[in-house]
């Protein structure tokens, strides 16, 4: 079990919770190092890295392309239109190698430069040395988004004690990109009433926790797995 605490800072909420007791705290799984995520119709991978062992991504290229890898903030950035950096540049067809040095979670963006469809294979290696969290935070726009690793055999039960009425959800990591890009979204949660909330997923990916409210109010969190 780990316990944590954050401040509220903007939203809305009506209705009462109905918390249900929760498991006892088990081990945490192991956490994958790759994998991939959809957004408006396109996959984007993506690779754990290490600031001691580095991670090192192979692209083969067929067509003119800007390759990219971004860290999670800025692939956000990336995708919801605002300045962003990134690792890369713009290549002539060939085998790219990218590397970095850094620990976290990195995307693979491949754009097409002369509008060609774009076609490429990755290949990607890790260090030794590779730590992969399995919960984390991620700060966009001003605003921390608490995050936890789910189980495709297990639920993830996230518990939530809020100050004040508040929307309170978990939504994963397909539709919390298009929640911080305006689009349609589905989540677990709704509105609660002041109190604990309890939140169930199922499913080996992340999930992002959000919670709302029309004060400044605080709140903190434990996850089970």
């Amino acid at each position: 079990m780990i316990t944590q605490s954050s401040t509220n800072n903007g939203g809305y909420s009506r209705g009462a919770g109905n918390p249900s007791r929760l498991p006892s705290a088990s081990p945490e799984p192991a956490q994958p190092m790759y994998g991939k995520v959809s957004y408006n119709g396109h996959d984007y991978p993506w690779f754990y890295g290490s600031s001691s062992s580095g991670l090192k991504i192979e692209v083969d290229i067929s067509t003119p392309c800007r390759v990219m890898l971004l860290y999670e903030e800025n692939f956000i950035k990336y995708l919801t239109g605002q300045k962003y950096a990134y690792f890369g540049g713009d290549h002539e067809p060939k085998t790219v190698v990218l590397k970095v040095q850094n620990t976290g979670r990195f995307y693979l963006v491949v754009q097409s430069i002369d509008g060609e469809s774009k076609k490429y294979a990755y290949r990607h290696y890790h260090g030794s040395s590779v730590a992969v969290l399995a919960s984390g935070k991620m700060s966009y726009d001003e605003r921390t988004y608490p995050w936890f690793h789910g189980s495709a055999t297990g639920l993830l039960t996230v518990e939530i004690d809020i100050s004040a009425p508040s929307t309170v959800f978990l939504i994963n990591e397909e539709n919390f990109l298009k929640y911080l890009s305006g689009q349609r979204y589905t989540y677990s949660g709704g509105d609660y009433a002041q109190g604990t909330v309890t939140i169930k997923v199922r499913g080996a990916e992340r999930f992002y926790l959000e919670v709302l409210s029309d004060s400044n109010s605080t709140y903190s969190y434990r996850h089970y797995r």
